[in-house]
């Protein structure tokens, strides 16, 4: 793939993922504070499983790029700082 081509492929993979991790989040954080259906704000999540989720939806895209690539050298990278 072109450079342009595999960024484009990232991004549409990244959404993918991370809308994946997040809908997970949510599900098991369907307590009294958040219910089926309504609205979510963010004052209501819980950030480390939002930062969870956001580092799963990278990890599984890393997965993706590596059969692109077709290498182990790792493709993405995150940090949060604190």
């Amino acid at each position: 793939m072109e450079g342009i081509a595999t960024a484009k492929n990232a991004s549409d993979q990244l959404d993918i993922h991370l809308l994946s991790a997040l809908n997970h989040m949510l599900s098991k954080q369907l307590n009294s504070t958040l219910k089926s259906g309504v609205p979510v704000y963010s004052s209501q999540l819980d950030l480390t499983r939002l930062h969870n989720a956001i580092k799963q939806a990278y990890f599984e895209l890393d997965k993706d790029l590596k059969k692109v690539v077709k290498d182990d050298s790792g493709c993405v990278c995150v940090g949060i700082k604190d």
